[in-house]
Order: structure tokens, then sequence, then C-alpha cells
């Protein structure tokens, strides 16, 4: 008797489980950021209560449960083998604000409890109609009054070439039913089909190029769950926002702005004609545009009243930090300067205030600072090298948060944006100490995830390193425990124990600030 496509499901998600996946749209803080931007007060993140369905082996939780400890953290999943996983890590990381629950979700009880952010990541297009019910139920029901919700989903017009290629693998590969089986022959299909195609300079030919090239960067889980599930149902934006009207909620944002409204508005307004000003109608004129497949979204109740048109005054409640680095533009003094982000990203300015303001927050970071501190420094530093800032009162925090949030829209990778200032240690410390978080996945992963929701890779050596850093020793001790342990051959065969120790004793000092700066620290 063949497996139906329930059995093949729950199968396909024993055998190739969701693995270590953070998803920097679904954490607390960056939903509440939004939040804020359009207008809403959103429950303080620093002691929220975090629901997230669908949590595979927890590690998006976990990672952010980390960061805020005086939150709590509950997750839910339906295989057992990805929440026995995560409460590895969760016991092994001594957590004690994550609960991980094994349950589907139409069998799930949350009594008459409430969560100030819900998490749906990876569902609402993978499950049935008698799933999806429940699952807006649960946010209907649970979310608390200021709450604020996340769902992703496929979406047309996007998805339509993405489900010719759906079909097709779904059609090769009919006859097996094992996760693992199906993965490898889809990825054999695609292979075959990108070489066999007659004609290379062809639309067609090029979009079956493309779809190797995505699928090939792909790991399996991810190509058996989100492409070969036996369910998978792409809805148009507008039909997502009226799904969840009948359950009494709303769109607010979408999780990956500013992604999506660098749009030309006199196009949008062209194609909107009469429809302008209706923001569902804007949305769905988006996606046409931009051929979008996939969204996240957050969502409010009804009665809250998100404002998308995103007002500069409202950068004065909220954080600054980045990770870019300035560039030289112009060769002339006061010019304008660039910053490039770690994948690139280049913004430039040329007003001083704003450019005055990143160049400060590049030297600090990964330094989180309010706006006030950054306004002050910001002006300080221009009259200091003899600028002119306004005088007149508050004119240069307007002037301030109207150009950073130029630079927001253009990346949030540039610049980040906060509800809170986050907890950091910034310097060593006379005995380091990591999270534990950090110190328990250094022994079982090639990656760790830091207190900004980051995975770092590392080495063995650093690992090692990390996994030591819990309090116990001071320099001497570090040096000496890894100066035995490289001389045992770990790492490979030992030519001089006296160049160990002194390649230890050049590096351990740099290696843990480099830490510090990865925000992998703790007091």
């Amino acid at each position: 008797m063949p497996a139906t496509g329930l059995q093949v499901n729950r199968a396909s998600y024993e055998a190739l489980p969701y693995f270590n996946c953070l998803v920097p749209q679904a954490h607390p803080d960056r939903m509440a950021t939004l939040a804020l931007l359009c207008g809403l007060r959103p429950p303080p993140v620093e002691r929220c209560r975090v629901l997230e369905l669908g949590c595979a082996d927890g590690a998006n939780l976990i990672a952010a449960a980390q960061a805020l400890p005086d939150g709590e953290f509950t997750g839910v999943d339906f295989s057992s083998r990805s929440i026995g996983e995560g409460l590895e890590v969760v016991h092994g990381a001594a957590l004690r604000n994550v609960t991980l629950i094994h349950s589907r979700i139409e069998d799930l009880n949350l009594n008459e409890g409430s969560f100030d952010y819900i998490i749906a990541h990876g569902i609402y297009s993978w499950v049935d109609e008698t799933v999806r019910r429940k699952l807006l139920e649960i946010y209907r029901d649970h979310l608390s009054a200021g709450g604020v919700g996340y769902i992703s989903y496929n979406t047309y017009p996007g998805w339509y070439l993405r489900r010719g290629f759906r079909e097709m693998m779904m059609h090769h590969v009919r006859s097996a039913t094992e996760a693992t089986a199906r993965v490898k022959g889809a990825r054999g299909f695609i292979e075959v089909l990108a070489r066999g195609c007659p004609n290379p300079d062809d639309p067609y030919h090029r979009l079956v190029r493309d779809f190797r090239e995505a699928i090939g960067k792909s790991p399996d889980f991810y190509i058996a769950h989100d492409h070969m599930e036996e369910v998978n149902e792409p809805v148009c934006f507008h039909e997502f926002a009226e799904q969840i009207g009948r359950y009494g909620l709303r769109f607010a944002i979408e999780a990956d702005y500013p992604a999506g409204n660098t749009l030309n508005e006199s196009d949008l307004a062209a194609l909107l004609g009469a429809k302008a000003g209706d923001p569902i109608e804007e949305e769905q004129y988006k996606d046409f545009l931009l051929n979008r497949m996939f969204r996240r979204s957050l969502i409010v109740h009804a009665g809250a009243t998100p404002d998308r048109v995103i007002r500069p005054e409202r950068l004065v409640r909220l954080f600054f930090s980045t990770r870019a680095q300035p560039i030289a533009v112009s060769q002339q003094a006061g010019g304008e300067r660039g910053f490039r982000a770690p994948d690139s990203t280049t913004v430039t300015m040329a007003e001083p205030l704003c450019r005055t303001a990143m160049e400060w927050l590049c030297e600090i970071q990964p330094r989180v600072v309010s706006f006030a501190e950054l306004a002050a420094t910001a002006r300080h530093r221009v009259s200091g090298l003899g600028g002119t800032p306004p005088t007149e009162p508050g004119a240069e925090e307007t002037l301030l948060a109207t150009e950073l949030l130029k630079v927001f829209r253009q990346s949030d990778r540039v610049l980040r944006l906060h509800s809170h200032m986050p907890r950091m240690v910034l310097e060593p410390g006379e005995r380091p100490v990591a999270s534990a978080l950090a110190r328990h996945m250094a022994q079982r992963f090639e990656s760790v995830v830091n207190l900004q929701h980051e995975q770092i890779s590392m080495g063995h050596l650093n690992r090692h390193l990390l996994g030591l850093l819990d309090g116990s020793r001071d320099r001497a001790a570090l040096q000496q425990e890894l100066e035995a342990w490289i001389n045992s051959g770990v790492l490979g065969p030992v030519d001089s124990p006296a160049n160990v120790k002194q390649t230890v004793e050049a590096n351990l000092e740099p290696t843990l600030r480099s830490m510090a700066r990865l925000v992998l620290l703790v007091r």
C-alpha cells in the first residue's frame, strides 16, 4: 500500500529535519522594531513571551532565548527527532527559559496562555486547510493585545515559475517515498534537464539553469520540504490578507522591510490607478512588479492601526548599530563617504551629520547606542571639525533622523535598528566567559550563534578556546591548556613546543578581543 501524503510528510521531516536554521526576520527585536516604525506599541522584548510553531530543532528560538534571558520561549514541532535534538542543546546550554513541545499544531492545547510574539516560519503554505485554520486560530486567541505575529508563505506570481519545476520533479520521483531518495532523484533530474535543453540561449533554458544553480546551493532538507512536500499552496498577497482578516487579524508590514520598498513610486502609482491608497492593493502590485515568490509578513490584531508610511520621528525611540566599514568615495574633505556591509551592500552619503554618525557607529561596532547618544556624538564631532550643524532647537535631531531613515531604507545591513539596548560584553575581562550556548555549540558544530542572532563560523582551535571560556580560567590557565591541547597532536604533528608557546602567546589576546567584537562573550 503506498504511503499517503501525510505519511510521506512526517517521514521526510524525521529523515531530513530542518537543521540549525536562524531566521533573523523572525527575531522578537526585529518584529518589535518594525512595529515601532509603524507607530505601534509592541510589548518590550526584554521580558517577552514568544511562541514558535513548527520550530524544527528550535535553533531560531534558542538563539533568541540566550540573548533575552528574562523572556519565555516556547517551541512546537511534530518531528520527535527535531525536538529531541533541540532539547539536547537546551539542556547542554542550561537554558531555563526555553520549552520545546512535541506536538502537531492541530493537537496543540495552549489553555489560556498568551504570547507577545508568535512565529510560524515555513508552515502556512505547506499544510492543509485544517492545519491552516488552527494556525490562524492560535494567532487570534493567543497573540497578546499589542503583540506581533510572523508568518512566511509562498506567493504568486513568483511561484508560478517554481511550480513548474516542482511538478516536474514530483512527477520524476513519484514512485519514491524515502526523503533522501526523492531529493537525489530530483537533483539528478534538474541536472539532466539543464544539460539537455536544445537551445542554451532561449528563455526557458536560462530559467532551468537558474533553478539548477539555486537548488545546487540548497541543502537536502530545504529541497525536500520547501519544494517537494505533498502540500505546497502559494497564495496571492490579497488572498492572504483576506484569510487572516477572517480571524480578526491584519497585515502590518513585511518582516524583511525595506526589501521590496525601493520601487519607482510613479510606476507603482500608474499601475494602481484608482486603487492607490489601498494598502493591500499596494502590496499586491509590488508583488506583481517584483515577481515575488516568498513573503515574511508581520501581522497584528485587527484593532491595531499600523501606519506603513515610516516617519523619521519614530527613529528617536530606537537604538542603532552597524557591521559596515567606511570606504572612500570622494577625495575631497567632507565629501561623500561610502559604507559597505559584510554582504557588500554599499550606501553613500554626503550630509555631514549623518556621515559622522555612521563613521562613529563603525568605530564602536558592535556597540548599540540610543538615538540621543548618537545625535549628541555626531553633533559634537561635526562642530569639532568646523562644521555647522543646525542651530534651531531639535533641528539636528530631525535632520539626523531623516537621513538615517534614508540609509535604513537603502539597506538594513548597513544600518541596523533595534527596539532595545541588548546586553553585550565588549572586553574579554580577567576570566573571560562565552555564552553557554556558544560553548555548547563549539563542541558539536563548526559554527556557533552569537548574541546578535548571527551564525559565526570558527576553526577547530578557536572553537576549542571558546569552550574553555567558562569564567574559571585566567590568561595563564588558558594559555597552558591551549598549549597542552595543541602539543597533543590533535591539530597535526607538532615540530616544536617552543613554537607552539610563542604562537599561543602572540595570538591569545587578539583572539579573545575578536570574540568580544563578535558578541560571543557575557558577564
